[in-house]
């Protein structure tokens, strides 16, 4: 028996048309068969629990004395906290999250977390639209007030370890 030497001819199958899907304007388009991108793997920060005092050195001079005395403050307030860099920048933590020194090009911002919402602020310097954080910004070291930021810095760690009354926002 003779073997066949006829090729066999590729099958073709039906396309299916693309799916249309409606763009903001009402037409229509075709849908994207792109997958989506895949997700960058997270890797730890370098300086993820370093000492702050790395952060402070780098400042700029005008911001860096802010930035410094707000420190001298959030420390003498809160003697207990512990400092150290979570998220690039200098956190204080004392039964949870209690604030952080943030700076950026123009200013240093000292942020409250979860009790920011609670603090007592009779001049209306914290400022913050969330459900809980509150921060102030300092442009410079002549717009730090050490007895208003201290009574808020007591005030957070007071609320942090279950004492809601906290004392006063200046620190009496």
């Amino acid at each position: 028996m003779a073997k066949s030497t006829k090729k066999k001819a590729k099958k073709k199958t039906a396309r299916k048309p693309a799916a249309k899907t409606r763009t903001a304007k009402g037409s229509t388009r075709k849908a994207s068969a792109r997958k989506p991108a895949p997700k960058a793997a997270m890797r730890a920060r370098a300086d993820l629990g370093a000492s702050a005092d790395g952060y402070f050195q780098k400042l700029a001079p005008g911001l860096k004395e802010a930035a410094m005395q707000l420190r001298s403050i959030v420390r003498a307030a809160a003697p207990e906290a512990k400092e150290s860099i979570k998220w690039g920048m200098p956190v204080y933590e004392h039964h949870g999250m209690l604030c952080y020194i943030r700076a950026w090009p123009a200013y240093v911002t000292l942020g409250f977390y979860d009790q920011g919402i609670d603090l007592t602020d009779p001049t209306g310097s914290l400022a913050g639209t969330g459900d809980n954080m509150r921060h102030v910004k300092v442009r410079s070291a002549a717009d730090i007030q050490p007895d208003l930021f201290a009574g808020w810095i007591k005030q957070a760690a007071a609320i942090n370890a279950g004492d809601a009354s906290g004392g006063c926002c200046c620190g009496c």
